[in-house]
């Protein structure tokens, strides 16, 4: 029974909503590549990095993606198509 105990309240704390850790960190990605349209995830995490941020390449990549930052590919025009 006293293992059951523990692994309701293991459960319980999985649940429950911490705040963001990242949640500063992501504030300002989104203003950066706001700002800064064409620079990628590995550009702005030195940005980041230069503005005092102490976070790894692969946090600041993540964030990228989840909030989908990245700007859409413009298709360029092949030359072998023209007529």
């Amino acid at each position: 029974a006293g293992m059951q105990a523990g692994r309701d309240f293991a459960a319980g704390m999985a649940c429950r909503a911490r705040p963001d850790p990242h949640a500063r960190l992501k504030e300002r990605l989104i203003n950066l590549s706001g700002a800064h349209h064409r620079y990628g995830d590995r550009m702005l995490h030195a940005k980041l990095l230069r503005e005092g941020f102490r976070v790894s390449v692969e946090v600041v990549a993540r964030i990228y993606r989840e909030e989908r930052l990245a700007a859409p590919h413009e298709a360029q025009e092949d030359p072998a198509r023209r007529a």
